[in-house]
């Protein structure tokens, strides 16, 4: 069988080998994550992509879902999408963390041998016979067309968001500047009111609320049913029925992948959204709780209700931090993080809380305002909390 061979630099030392075919003599998709962790490779005739760590050279996943070789592979700058392009005549999306296909196209009777992600990551160039064509990230949709005037492009490349490298069969290399993206924004109408989350019988504001990394949006209704957003091409899961009858709050994960639903009595479901399963997490607290939130990375899931905020494992579903609240102030707003280490609560009586979730952390206090605190954000980089 042929093989993949990966070779340290400089001096061309071989440090693994994988097996990889085939059907014809075309060109193998291979590809790196930009932070080096994960190799990603076409492994055989059928288009199978091989995920592997690194850090070991073990294989660690794989996706599925062409039916022959894989020409070209891209990720996007942030490690959140990888594209393929194969000898099926299709063009898919899929997401990396969570190994699954988010969208795919047809790309006609023409070959494709190359594919690029542009430096935002908001569009994806790809070689389709002699011309290029430009798409929308996610949803694949071609947003421009382009030649080169030798034809016959063989590979592209961004050299900014708006500016495309075009490398043709006779040697010959094409500058495009793109056409401005037009405005994306759009404008969802509901035929329902939001529902609130709800504490006892004290709401704590509308029953909306985001994914960690801003890539979902979740919505529950009066009509008792919620409806998933994956932004920003806002395709919709539709309304679905809740699981959980007199709801009380939800949260979601990052990249919309699971929901937690809860009732007022403070019990929990877990609701994935790639099949729709259900499962029981578990009974939190004895009089409910106003508001819930998952960490970064989905590990670790906290609670905030009257007098006390509890962080649980997902995994393991088992409580790992109690942190009372002296006054007995509803909690009216959480949130994490961004490295998922901290935990932030905004309190009706207007009082901040800080609580490190590492042992040798010092859990603070902050009142800068004499009304309930329902928002707390940070900046990307942690520095930083915005309250309101």
């Amino acid at each position: 069988p042929e093989n993949l061979r990966v070779c340290a630099l400089p001096d061309g030392f071989e440090i693994a080998r994988f097996p990889a075919q085939t059907d014809l003599m075309e060109p193998q998709g291979i590809a790196f994550t930009p932070d080096g962790g994960t190799l990603i490779f076409s492994s055989d005739a059928e288009g199978t992509l091989v995920l592997v760590d690194t850090s070991d050279w073990r294989e660690v996943g794989r996706l599925k879902g062409h039916r022959r070789n894989v020409n070209a592979l891209a990720v996007s700058p942030d490690g959140r999408w990888l594209a393929s392009i194969s000898l099926d005549r299709s063009l898919r999306l899929w997401d990396l963390p969570g190994r699954r296909e988010v969208a795919s196209r047809p790309i006609g009777t023409s070959e494709s041998y190359s594919v690029a992600f542009s430096p935002d990551g908001t569009r994806l160039a790809a070689t389709i016979g002699p011309s290029i064509s430009i798409f929308s990230v996610p949803n694949l949709e071609r947003i421009e067309g382009l030649s080169t005037p030798s034809g016959g492009t063989e590979c592209v490349a961004f050299a900014s968001d708006h500016e495309l490298l075009a490398g043709s069969r006779d040697g010959s290399v094409t500058l495009f500047t793109l056409v401005p993206e037009k405005d994306s924004r759009n404008t969802v109408r509901f035929t329902h009111g939001f529902t609130q989350f709800f504490v006892n019988t004290a709401s704590t504001g509308p029953a909306i609320c985001l994914s960690p990394d801003k890539a979902a949006l979740l919505c529950v209704f009066t009509n008792d049913t919620f409806a998933v957003w994956q932004l920003p091409s806002l395709q919709s899961t539709g309304e679905l029925p809740l699981p959980v009858t007199n709801f009380s709050c939800a949260a979601i994960s990052a990249h919309g992948e699971t929901i937690a639903f809860a009732d007022r009595a403070g019990n929990v479901v877990l609701w994935r959204v790639a099949d729709g399963q259900v499962k029981p997490f578990a009974r939190v607290g004895k009089w409910g709780h106003s508001l819930m939130a998952f960490s970064p990375d989905g590990r670790r899931l906290a609670f905030g209700g009257f007098g006390w905020h509890f962080v649980w494992d997902v995994a393991s579903r088992k409580q790992t931090h109690t942190f009372p609240e002296a006054n007995g102030s509803a909690c009216m707003g959480i949130a994490f993080s961004p490295d998922g280490q901290s935990l932030v609560t905004g309190q009706f009586n207007g009082v901040v809380h800080y609580w490190p979730l590492n042992p040798s952390g010092h859990p603070q206090t902050f009142r800068g305002r004499q009304e309930q605190v329902k928002s707390l954000a940070f900046t990307d980089h942690g520095k930083t909390l915005i309250t309101a």
